[in-house]
């Protein structure tokens, strides 16, 4: 697994906030996500067969330190050569569902993978609008760190469970649960962390960056700096003065 490598050297993990034209009052072009089925959620692509599932290349036993962190990995890891369209491997990814605290009852789940910036911004292969075919992608993030991007809030893309938050600053508490979880399941704790995001994540990355400041936890939110692109900061009418 590329984690224990690479940041042992670069020491950074990136985040980028998936944005949701709902929360600047648009509507949401995206069809409705079918519901899925509780045993469904943390892993779809294979929650039919498990046995057809890869073993990732990437996966180093010799990273692994016992049998039930090896299995907790194992539950994200995506089949690269096996995504729908994409004649070639795009390498080693991960994808699920983990909850936005440590609450047994929890509900409520981000999902990391968020498919507009992994498809069409900086993930490792673009498939732009109106485009034939999916393209590898030469300046990919992923070539300078480990990159995980991240719907969110609740109720945003393949999140799951009903939305409560109701400012930024409980959007910020939500997502330092689940990126606690995050740390947790694999094994980064201590790294350094770089938060980044587009439109309306000019509101929510520095509530987030806050709240991780605030915690005064470099084991969890070791932050160091953000990077807001094309974002939301005021109301339209304001913005477009």
């Amino acid at each position: 697994m590329r984690f224990p490598t690479i940041l042992s050297v670069i020491a950074t993990a990136s985040l980028v906030l998936a944005r949701s034209p709902r929360h600047v009052g648009k509507k949401d072009f995206q069809k409705p996500a079918q519901k899925l089925e509780p045993r469904q959620r943390e892993f779809p692509q294979y929650s039919q067969n498990q046995n057809q599932k890869r073993q990732s290349s990437y996966l180093n036993p010799s990273s692994r330190s016992n049998d039930l962190e090896a299995f907790i990995w194992e539950q994200f890891v995506v089949n690269g050569t096996a995504i729908p369209d994409v004649d070639f491997d795009i390498g080693e990814s991960y994808a699920g569902l983990l909850p936005i605290s440590s609450a047994s009852n929890e509900t409520r789940e981000l999902y990391f993978c968020s498919l507009e910036g992994l498809l069409q911004e900086n993930g490792p292969f673009l498939w732009q609008y109106g485009t034939f075919a999916p393209v590898k992608n030469p300046y990919t993030w992923v070539n300078l760190t480990n990159m995980v991007w991240i719907e969110q809030p609740v109720g945003t893309g393949f999140s799951q469970g009903t939305p409560t938050a109701t400012n930024e600053d409980e959007v910020a508490e939500q997502f330092l649960g689940f990126f606690k979880n995050f740390v947790d399941t694999f094994a980064l704790q201590g790294r350094k962390v770089y938060i980044t995001g587009e439109s309306y994540a000019g509101y929510y990355v520095p509530y987030i960056a806050n709240a991780m400041l605030n915690a005064n936890d470099t084991t969890y939110y070791d932050v160091r700096s953000i990077m807001i692109y094309d974002p939301s900061t005021s109301t339209d009418a304001v913005q477009e003065q």
